[in-house]
């Protein structure tokens, strides 16, 4: 599915085929998985990053640049007061070896966006791996 465009009813391209990619490294500090790429997202070379990243100074004075903030609801996981993030960033058209400056962040909801229950999957881990959080 991922080789063909999503088309409408009308023949209207929704989007051009993609590709992702996960890398197992860490491309920022406060990056605390590896990096998913998600390529050809568009007509004209855009891609897009996903990560989870450590609520820190460096993620919030990006995410005010970016006009963006964050609620408890958006927290993947919360332990020792260290909060994660899961942020989207969309980049503009890109040429051959050059990442371009500008990007769009978006801040993905665990619930609201993924649909998952973050709290049922805490128990359900609680149980699986015999363990208790005090």
């Amino acid at each position: 599915m991922a080789q063909k465009p999503a088309i409408t009813n009308d023949g209207s391209v929704l989007y051009q085929p993609h590709l992702i990619i996960c890398h197992d490294t860490r491309y920022k500090e406060n990056s605390l998985t590896g990096l998913t790429r998600l390529l050809g997202i568009g007509n004209f070379g855009e891609f897009a990053t996903f990560s989870f990243e450590q609520i820190n100074q460096t993620l919030i004075c990006e995410l005010k640049r970016k006009h963006k903030t964050y609620t408890s609801e958006d927290v993947f996981v919360e332990n020792k007061n260290i909060c994660i993030l899961g942020i989207l960033r969309i980049y503009s058209p890109t040429k051959i070896g050059k990442r371009p400056q500008k990007y769009s962040l978006h801040i993905v909801s665990p619930g609201k966006d993924i649909g998952l229950n973050i709290d049922q999957l805490g128990q359900d881990a609680q149980k699986r791996y015999h363990f208790r959080v005090n």
